[in-house]
């Protein structure tokens, strides 16, 4: 269908009245639409941009789906003989040669017998990530992560419409120019720590909820009538928009006259879960601020806000990225055979 007819279908829907008033507005429009005029086409430009910040923002650090790798249009590639690494790639598990690294590591299983080479499958072997611990996965060539002590009043975005301060442009002012992402992020109003790392599947398996890393947080709430009942309701967690929020870890650090401090603990990241749950409980959050996130403290690495400091990636983060590989292959395997089927 044209775009003529489009339009025709959908006039036609409407009554004689709603579709004179269309018209009418459909030439005024056109009348006014000057697609050479600069403010115009300046002004359509930033809206645009605007629109896609979202999608923008979290491309970097996103899990590319696996139906990107596996479908009915390439699901023939995989009966044809391959060497074990560009499987693993075909497949989204890892890039050729991050698979050529767990290959030489002794990770990857072929029908059950670990490999050291990178030796020739088909669709008929079955192939596993594997290992006792995991706390020795290779990691990419140039993997770097630091630790930034984000302040208040900052988006953890690379590009702000309103012209707010950037945690991106701040740590260009603290010398990290390289493309890096965030591990999550802190809202405006928020506090503490913020994961910084030039890989992306790195940060997608700190990420993952799967996975339930611990990050702890520091909360201020102001409410007159705080106790021990609605503590105990805030640890049985809660139901918003059909989504289950909670269970959680949540201890009174101290009291002061209408403010409350919390020590919580989280092992999902939903977004702004925090000040929803408390908004659910008639709870205000004053202050919030992230004071760990997995093996890493804000006290032990950047205590002060601004801070920026690299760290290791720790044995901890490697049996994570193990975990990632691990589920991706199996997810991956089962994906192959689910595709063949519909073939």
């Amino acid at each position: 269908m044209t775009a003529g007819e489009k339009k025709k279908a959908r006039l036609d829907k409407l009554g004689p009245l709603a579709r004179k008033a269309a018209l009418v507005e459909h030439k005024r429009a056109l009348q006014d639409f000057n697609r050479f005029n600069k403010n115009f086409v300046d002004a359509y430009e930033a809206e645009r941009n605007v629109k896609r910040l979202p999608e923008r923002n979290k491309e970097a650090g996103m899990q590319v789906p696996l139906d990107d790798f596996i479908n009915l249009s390439t699901v023939k590639d995989f009966s044809k003989t391959e060497r074990l690494s560009k499987r693993l790639a075909r497949m989204g598990v890892a890039s050729r040669r991050m698979a050529e690294k767990l290959i030489a590591q002794g990770m990857i299983y072929v029908d059950g017998k670990k490999v050291d080479s990178n030796v020739p499958v088909t669709d008929e072997n079955k192939i596993k990530v594997s290992a006792k611990t995991g706390m020795y996965t290779p990691v990419k060539q140039g993997t770097r992560v630091w630790l930034f002590h984000k302040p208040r009043n900052m988006v953890t975005t690379h590009y702000d419409p309103q012209g707010r301060t950037t945690v991106f442009a701040r740590l260009a002012d603290l010398g990290l120019t390289s493309h890096v992402i965030s591990v999550g992020r802190l809202d405006y109003l928020s506090e503490g720590l913020l994961i910084i790392t030039n890989d992306g599947e790195l940060a997608r398996a700190l990420e993952l909820p799967s996975n339930k890393i611990e990050r702890s947080y520091k909360v201020r709430i102001f409410s007159r009538t705080f106790d021990e009942k609605k503590l105990a309701r805030i640890r049985n967690g809660c139901i918003i928009k059909g989504r289950l929020h909670g269970p959680y870890i949540v201890e009174i650090i101290r009291r002061q006259n209408t403010n409350t401090w919390l020590h919580m603990k989280l092992f999902t990241g939903k977004n702004n879960e925090i000040r929803r749950v408390m908004r659910k409980h008639s709870c205000r959050v004053g202050r919030l601020k992230r004071v760990s996130y997995g093996p890493y403290t804000l006290e032990k690495y950047v205590p002060n806000p601004n801070d920026l400091q690299e760290v290791p990636v720790t044995k901890e983060i490697k049996k994570l990225l193990y975990d990632y590989y691990k589920d991706r292959a199996s997810t991956a395997t089962e994906k192959v055979e689910e595709v063949q089927q519909q073939e």
